[in-house]
């Protein structure tokens, strides 16, 4: 789990925070994947592949929001 790598303070934290960032988006947990990927990328400033996933993330929190305001 990676909540139990990240409590033992791993040696590739970013890696840790990261996944488990993943799995949050997977679960369909917005926000919980925006402030891991965010912390990923305070971590190890400029890793595009975090970046690339945070603006996805971004991405799908706007659109939810946009659904839920139309209806």
């Amino acid at each position: 789990s990676y909540s139990t790598a990240i409590e033992m303070d791993v040696k590739q934290m970013h890696v840790a925070v990261h996944n488990q960032a993943m799995v949050y988006e997977k679960l369909g947990d917005l926000e919980a994947a925006e402030a891991g990927f965010m912390k990923a990328l305070e971590m190890v400033e400029g890793w595009e592949t975090a970046q690339r996933r945070l603006d996805r993330v971004r991405e799908k929190i706007r659109e939810k929001k946009e659904k839920a305001k139309a209806q």
